[in-house]
Formats: C-alpha cells, sequence, structure tokens
C-alpha cells in the first residue's frame, strides 16, 4: 500500500490538489509507511522466534532481568539469565526441523490454511526426548512437563 500510493501522492503534487486532499494523501502515505516498518519487525521478530523454537512468552521470561548475589554480578552483559543473547529452548532441534514443526512437513502448503502440522498440541520433539510415536498416532508422555528432565547445555 506505502508503495502504490506514492504515484498518487506525486500526481497530487503536480495537478496542485487542494489542501484537504492533500493532507490526506500525505497523512496516508506516512501512516502506510510507519505501519509498513511495524509490521515487518513484528513478522521478522517472530519468524525469529520460530527458527528459536519459543514463543513470546519463552522470550519474555528468559530476557527479564534475574535478581544476582555479589558473586554473579560479573556475568553476563544484560544482567538476563542468559549470557549475552545466546538463548537456548529445550524445544530446539534445529532450523529447518523447527519450521516444520510450526508450519507442517510440506512446503507446499505453508503458505495456505490447511492444518498439515504433525502432532496433538501438548506433546512437543526436543532435543533429547524425541515424540514417541505408534502405529496408530501419538502416544502420550507420562509427564506434561518435558522441560523438567531435559539437561541444559552449558
Amino acid at each position: 500500500m506505502f508503495f502504490t500510493m506514492g504515484t498518487s501522492v506525486y500526481k497530487a503534487y503536480f495537478d496542485q490538489e487542494d489542501l484537504w486532499p492533500m493532507f490526506l494523501l500525505v497523512f496516508g502515505q506516512t501512516l502506510a509507511f510507519f505501519l509498513s516498518i511495524l509490521l515487518t519487525t513484528f513478522w521478522g521478530f517472530h519468524v525469529w522466534l520460530m527458527f528459536m523454537a519459543m514463543t513470546t512468552i519463552e522470550f519474555c521470561e528468559k530476557s527479564m532481568p534475574k535478581a544476582r548475589t555479589e558473586e554473579e554480578q560479573n556475568t553476563g552483559l544484560c544482567g538476563c539469565d542468559c549470557p549475552g543473547s545466546n538463548i537456548e529452548s529445550p524445544f530446539d532441534i534445529g532450523n529447518i526441523s523447527n519450521v516444520c514443526a510450526v508450519l507442517g512437513r510440506n512446503p507446499i502448503f505453508w503458505f495456505l490454511p490447511v492444518w498439515t502440522v504433525q502432532g496433538n498440541g501438548l506433546s512437543y520433539d526436543t532435543e533429547e526426548t524425541p515424540l514417541h510415536r505408534s502405529g496408530s498416532g501419538l502416544s502420550m508422555p507420562g509427564d506434561l512437563d518435558a522441560t523438567r528432565l531435559v539437561r541444559r547445555h552449558a
């Protein structure tokens, strides 16, 4: 919308349109510009979250500053639980597998509103605890808190 409005603003400027139509065109062009920047940033952040196998809640929880003792004051630049910007998720199974876990295994259907994701929404593949598959479908793990038993990489 931002790019298509450019010709309208250009034509209105050189045709010496009245003030009100010119104001509305420039206001619409400015609004479209800022919304495109905002939505592009929002989309990019969520694509990054998809590659990291995180939700927005997990990102916010892991990036919040934690209270530290005097011995831990010099660890990490931002005072976060994570050292620097290295935020890990126990559900990170690689970039391609993360994308397939969110969008489905078939790239043809990624941009179509069809359900292609395998699983039931309660159990997920992790690096150390793969999803148990049976012949009839998915088996439920005994404990839904899969992160409790996963060892973190140091």
